[in-house]
């Protein structure tokens, strides 16, 4: 129906309702803070699987895998979604309200104020700048306000599958060597098809391709940061470099030496 952006520097914040931009997993190298105003979703993460209702916040750190699901027609799918990432003066800050995956609901009246001041701010007849620097404010307001969220309501959920869990460990401690399907099976004692078969049937993607891509995600931080290319293939366990710059070139869009910008200046 509608989706409309603010963005100062590496912070992204948008109002949405209608379509989605992504249907399915999402996996981002940039934190993100998502707002349900209406209507229901089902929302999926690496350790929740649940119903959200509206005036649910989610809080999604940096390289999670998630879903969102809208229950009902997609027309009425209303959100805003805030997208940054962990650097500068409020690094700090962000490490703490990011630390972990959270779902809260019916956050305070406070903390949607803020949320919705950002919105009409999108939507103001003013000069870009002045919007960016109002933005800026806004959301070191909204940082605070998370800062001391910590007396209200977080979701359990549903546990995710238990052999889901111990993969996801496992390769979140390995995922920078250069391990296989085979090494992740023998070392979890399981088969490998076995191991293939839950994966992609909880995280509706391959064992394969997520571990590939929380390697891209890493290298392409690393080649930000100033690595050289080869350096990086080396450093996230890719064999070969030569099989390194075809993967990220089709996961990113563009060669590992012309990876200037962050990965969330691509979203709009």
């Amino acid at each position: 129906m509608f989706a409309k952006y603010l963005r100062r520097e590496e912070l992204l914040f948008k109002h949405a309702l209608g379509m989605r931009d992504v249907v399915g997993r999402e996996f981002h190298p940039f934190h993100e803070i998502f707002f349900l105003i209406g209507k229901e979703a089902r929302f999926a993460s690496e350790n929740f699987v649940g119903r959200i209702g509206a005036h649910t916040l989610v809080i999604i750190p940096k390289e999670r895998f998630h879903q969102f699901d809208p229950v009902g027609e997609e027309r009425d799918y209303h959100r805003y979604v805030l997208q940054f990432d962990t650097g500068g003066e409020l690094s700090e800050l962000i490490s703490d309200v990011m630390s972990s995956l959270r779902v809260i609901r019916e956050p305070r009246r406070s903390t949607v104020l803020i949320l919705e001041r950002m919105a009409v701010l999108a939507d103001a007849d003013m000069q870009n700048d002045d919007k960016e620097l109002l933005l800026k404010a806004l959301f070191c307001e909204f940082l605070m306000e998370m800062k001391y969220s910590e007396g209200e309501s977080v979701a359990e959920g549903e546990r995710i599958d238990v052999t889901v869990e111990s993969i996801l460990s496992y390769v979140d401690s390995h995922y920078l060597e250069n391990i296989t399907l085979e090494s992740i099976a023998r070392a979890l004692n399981f088969s490998v098809s076995h191991i293939s078969h839950v994966f992609k049937n909880v995280m509706h993607i391959s064992l394969y391709s997520y571990v590939l891509k929380r390697k891209l995600i890493h290298a392409r931080r690393l080649i930000l940061g100033g690595a050289r290319a080869t350096e990086a293939a080396t450093l996230c366990g890719f064999g070969s470099y030569s099989g390194f710059y075809k993967v990220y070139l089709k996961y990113f869009g563009v060669s590992p030496s012309d990876s200037y910008s962050s990965g969330i200046a691509e979203l709009v």
